[in-house]
This record gives C-alpha cells, sequence and structure tokens, in this order.
C-alpha cells in the first residue's frame, strides 16, 4: 500500500447516534460568525473548533506545539502526531483502543470534535474566497478527510494480519510523488525510499474535483451561463433558453468543487430533498397554471 504520508485511517471508534450538541462548534455560534461578514472567517470559525477541544479533551492541543492553534500549523502537527506513531503498527495498537472505546461506549473525544466538526465547518465553505477555500482545501480538509475516513474493526484486522504474516507494507510517497506506466503494463512509483515497481495498482483515492464545463452533456454546457462558477446551493444551473424548466445538478465531482463532504449520507439525504423541493416547486405552478386556465 503507497500512501501520501504512510499512515492509514484509524478505526471506527464510539460515538452516540443522535449526536450529542457540541459546547463551542455549534451551528448558532458559526451563523453568529458569518453575521460579522467574510473577513478572517475561516479563522474565527477555526478559533471556535480549538476551543471545542480545549472543552472536550483539555489535554489534546496542549500537548502540541502553539503552533498548533493556528490553521496552518494545526494540519502539521496533526500528521506529524501520526507519523511518529507509526505505520501499520500504529493500525495495530490503535485498534485495540478503538476496540476499547465500543466495548465501554466512550468516545475519543478529539476524534469526536473532528468527526462532528466537518459538518459545522461545511456551512462556511460556500461563504469563502477562492484563496481561503483554498486554504480550507490545503490545511484543514485532510484532516477532516482522515477523520471520517474511519475504518470498520473486521478490515482493519484484515490488514493486521495480512501486516504480520509479511504479506503487506505500507510505503509513503511524500512530497513531490508520481506515477508512471512501466515495462509490461507495471506501475513505477516514487516513494520516500526511492522507486518500486507494481504489477497492479489499484488507484482508491477517490474523485476529483470537476467543473461545471467537464459534464457530459455538451449541448447542456453551451447553453450554461457562468459554467466556471462552481456550484452553491440550491445547485440549480442557469440554463439560457430554458423558460419555466429547470435543472439541478447532483454530480458528484461538481458539486466536490465547493461541497467536498457531499458524499456522506446524510448531505445526500439533504442534496436530494433539495432536488425533490424543485420538482415539486415545478408540478405545484404547472398544476396551479392549468387551475387558472379551467
Amino acid at each position: 500500500m503507497v500512501s501520501h504520508l504512510g499512515i492509514m485511517p484509524e478505526g471506527d471508534f464510539y460515538y452516540p447516534f443522535p449526536y450529542e450538541p457540541l459546547a463551542c462548534l455549534t451551528e448558532d455560534a458559526v451563523e453568529a460568525e458569518i453575521a460579522k461578514g467574510p473577513d478572517q472567517l475561516l479563522d474565527r470559525v477555526f478559533a471556535l473548533l480549538c476551543l471545542e477541544l480545549d472543552t472536550s479533551d483539555p489535554d489534546y492541543l496542549a500537548s502540541f506545539p502553539p503552533s498548533a492553534r493556528t490553521i496552518e500549523g494545526f494540519g502539521s502537527c496533526y500528521f506529524e502526531r501520526r507519523r511518529e506513531l507509526g505505520g501499520l503498527a500504529a493500525v495495530k495498537r490503535d485498534l485495540v483502543m478503538a476496540r476499547e472505546s465500543l466495548r465501554q461506549k466512550e468516545p475519543i473525544p478529539h476524534r469526536y470534535v473532528l468527526l462532528r466538526g466537518h459538518a459545522i465547518f461545511d456551512l462556511v465553505l460556500r461563504k469563502l474566497s477562492e484563496s481561503e477555500y483554498a486554504r480550507f482545501l490545503e490545511h484543514l480538509m485532510p484532516i477532516f478527510g482522515d477523520c471520517y475516513a474511519a475504518v470498520p474493526h473486521l478490515s482493519l484486522a484484515r490488514v493486521i494480519a495480512m501486516y504480520d504474516a509479511g504479506a503487506l507494507a505500507l510505503l509513503p510517497t511524500s512530497e513531490g510523488s508520481a506515477f508512471a506506466n512501466g515495462d509490461e503494463g507495471s506501475i513505477m512509483v516514487e516513494t520516500e525510499d526511492g522507486q518500486i515497481r507494481l504489477d497492479i495498482m489499484i488507484d482508491a483515492r477517490g474523485q476529483s474535483p470537476g467543473k461545471l464545463s467537464d459534464l457530459a452533456f455538451p449541448s447542456l454546457v453551451a447553453q450554461l451561463s457562468g459554467d466556471e462558477e462552481p456550484l452553491a446551493g440550491p445547485f440549480e444551473l442557469a440554463v439560457s433558453r430554458l423558460d419555466a424548466g429547470r435543472v439541478v445538478c447532483l454530480a458528484l465531482p461538481q458539486l466536490l468543487e465547493r461541497h467536498p463532504f457531499s458524499q456522506g449520507l446524510v448531505e445526500c439525504h439533504e442534496i436530494s430533498g433539495i432536488a425533490v423541493e424543485r420538482i415539486l416547486e415545478r408540478v405545484d405552478m404547472v398544476l396551479n397554471e392549468q387551475v387558472e386556465a379551467s
């Protein structure tokens, strides 16, 4: 297995569902920050995250250098700690902790805050400038992705069994890594320890964001106004020459551009609800026109 940092997501842990409310990083608190305007909005919401971590797990941020209380420093400290703990050996140790969390029905406090936090941060993502959104993607998105991509315990047990049998290794690719086609269909991978050759490669990095102009409907794209703009709610496409009709875009690559958490079940439920509302509004409009005409 190759990984940018040589780490894997941690195992599932216990948390109450329905969720228990957070104390500081709440929707109301974030809405209040949004109301203050866009200037330093991301920093102000991040300060709420730090306050939430201090409240729920006072030792967590205190165990890092002071730079962890900045957006740029938090990600570095978070992943450096994960790297120091060590690859698949850390996975083996962390699985014991995750199983204990389920047995005792006790959340792992900082992981619970980060799990809940991504949904709260999602409230501000369409409010950010392009530069601030890029800053979020670079420094905070990897942390949230690492946390909510928790792995089922059975899958981790299988990974550990292969590791113990000497049949699996986890290799960091580091910055500037590259993948290239080799001889006879092989894949050449640059890692921290040099180049390695793989006979088969399964790419599990997921989809990348795509622009509206990348949609596979050329005639529709040709009629879009502002097709380079990122999709913001309610995901309705501005189509010229479309009288009273509506087109709602739920294509995942396009949503990922400004809705990076849209692949989750909760988000899919909310987004599909918006699409249904648009359909029902159109149905009501047509029925009212028919009634008026009769």
